[in-house]
């Protein structure tokens, strides 16, 4: 968790110390700074998106209800060392 302000300096940080591997992370606001493999937006089955303006980055929305989520976690392949969607 990082401040608006201090985003890129943490970004470029983490970037230094995890060059070449695999990484899931959750964050809204990394988005502008990135383009991951996969972005999934989770949201409240039901419910309004609060965040809605990630859709603009294409995200593949998955709902949950606390116990479940709509989504086949199988989907998610690693190809070239990076994450994908099937």
């Amino acid at each position: 968790m990082a401040p608006q302000q201090f985003l890129t300096e943490a970004f470029n940080f983490l970037k230094s110390k995890l060059a070449g591997k695999l990484v899931v992370c959750e964050s809204g606001g990394l988005i502008e700074y990135i383009n991951p493999g996969i972005f999934l937006l989770v949201n409240r089955k039901g419910k309004t998106i609060q965040k809605s303006h990630l859709l603009k980055y294409s995200p593949t929305v998955v709902e949950n209800d606390d116990l479940n989520i709509n989504f086949d976690l199988d989907r998610i392949i690693i190809s070239d060392n990076k994450f994908a969607i099937k």
